[in-house]
């Protein structure tokens, strides 16, 4: 779920076989039960991307027929932010090793600050996933992230629960330790 009511799941199997008849499928079922596709999002896989022509017929196709359309796991492979561009997705779903290398002191926030701005610059909202401790929604948030699904702060004590939060709504987080002073994993 993204925050706002819509629903993601799995779009592989439709967009595997190129299939326009099993889009329109999903859209009367939808409809029979009274679900907008405009509220369904329809995940591809950052390995999917591999086939450009079979995955832009198909984005483009569920896109004429209102549904969103988001990339999965991206960040696990090699697909640049400009080659996710070109598939013209609503939502840009990082990968948890993203934000969890700027967590633990690896990576700097400023690139990844950097890639999410690249790709809300196209248009595209972005979601991190696995957000799980509080330093980490505290960065995900700086980076500039839309949504973290699935946290909302007052889970376990050091942990996020619950249900999805838009990135501007978590408040009240305190500074994450320097760099400097944070302690080495034991």
């Amino acid at each position: 779920e993204t925050g706002d009511g819509m629903r993601c799941r799995n779009g592989r199997p439709i967009a595997a076989k190129g299939d326009e008849g099993a889009a329109e499928d999903l859209l009367e079922a939808l409809g029979e039960r009274g679900f907008p596709a405009s509220r369904l999002c329809l995940e591809v896989l950052e390995d999917d991307a591999t086939d450009h022509e079979t995955l832009s017929l198909a984005i483009r196709t569920w896109r004429g027929l209102g549904f969103k359309v988001a990339m999965d796991d991206f960040g696990v492979r090699h697909t640049s932010t400009d080659r996710v561009t070109q598939f013209g997705v609503d939502f840009v779903k990082l990968d948890r090793s993203l934000l969890s290398g700027v967590a633990r002191g690896e990576q700097p926030l400023s690139r990844l600050s950097a890639m999410i701005r690249r790709l809300q610059d196209a248009g595209m909202a972005v979601i991190i996933e696995g957000v799980e401790e509080a330093i980490e929604a505290y960065y995900a948030i700086e980076a500039g992230a839309h949504i973290l699904p699935g946290l909302i702060p007052g889970g376990p004590p050091g942990r996020l629960g619950g249900r999805p939060a838009r990135g501007d709504a978590v408040l009240a987080m305190e500074a994450p330790p320097s760099r400097a002073t944070r302690r080495a994993p034991l």
